[in-house]
């Protein structure tokens, strides 16, 4: 039996009990009913899981649990290729959807950016509802796809701005920008010509792509403009499927 998975904000510590935290405790005993003595596993941000007990249980509206840490585990789980999605804002819930799958594949961070042709308009308070929304997916995909890393989703910000300001984190590794028409490249043949990266930042525009102003700037910033064939797939199709590819060529898939 698969015991349930569960990330823990801090760090943990083998023997040492932890209380989980409000909206965990409400998972473990509301939803998935789970009594004292029953186990479960708990990973922070490590190549670490931490095998636990409960051991108590207090409150019945608002239950809080203790575990006993009995145990942890070396596990790797983490792609050996790190990838920086920067994903325009898509409409509905496809950002929810790009997030999750994200994670799943390995992502290491998301940028959600607006763009020109970004659809998506929210204001400041809005905008950190949602940063705080995407991260919360993040974790629950992290907790299923046995990861030990759950990615730093950022807050919304202009495209040109993010790229300004993870300039000297990104320049050193291969930059590739979705877009469907000349002079983007074949991607595969882009591919050809690296050499096992260890980290590789992916561009990919909201519905509509990117801007002729955009793209003007990204060639002035020698990033690389890539296409995935003769047909223009929707922005979160384009998002799994680079980072699938990515992940084969390079990752661990």
């Amino acid at each position: 039996m698969r015991h349930t998975r569960l990330y823990h904000p801090q760090a943990l510590t083998l023997n040492s009990p932890v209380i989980l935290t409000e909206e965990k405790s409400h998972y473990l005993i509301q939803v998935m009913r789970y009594t004292i003595g029953q186990e479960l596993i708990l990973f922070h941000q490590v190549n670490k899981e931490f095998f636990g007990k409960i051991i108590a249980i207090e409150g019945k509206k608002k239950p809080r649990v203790t575990i006993d840490i009995y145990a942890e585990k070396i596990t790797s789980t983490e792609s050996k290729l790190e990838i920086t999605l920067i994903q325009g804002l898509a409409k509905n819930d496809k950002m929810d959807w790009i997030v999750q799958k994200a994670v799943e594949l390995g992502a290491a961070e998301i940028y959600p950016v607006i763009t020109d042709f970004s659809e998506v308009r929210l204001n400041p308070e809005r905008l950190l509802s949602k940063q705080q929304h995407w991260q919360n997916i993040a974790i629950s995909a992290a907790e299923q796809s046995l990861r030990t890393h759950v990615p730093m989703i950022h807050g919304p910000q202009k495209i040109i701005d993010c790229l300004e300001n993870i300039k000297l984190e990104i320049q050193a590794n291969p930059i590739f920008c979705l877009h469907p028409h000349p002079p983007a490249v074949s991607l595969t043949k882009q591919l050809e010509a690296l050499s096992s990266p260890k980290k590789i930042t992916l561009l990919i525009g909201p519905e509509g792509g990117f801007s002729p102003k955009e793209i003007a700037y990204f060639e002035q910033a020698r990033y690389s403009l890539v296409t995935l064939g003769p047909r223009i797939l929707r922005t979160e199709t384009a998002a799994i499927v680079m980072q699938s590819l990515l992940q084969h060529q390079f990752g661990d898939l």
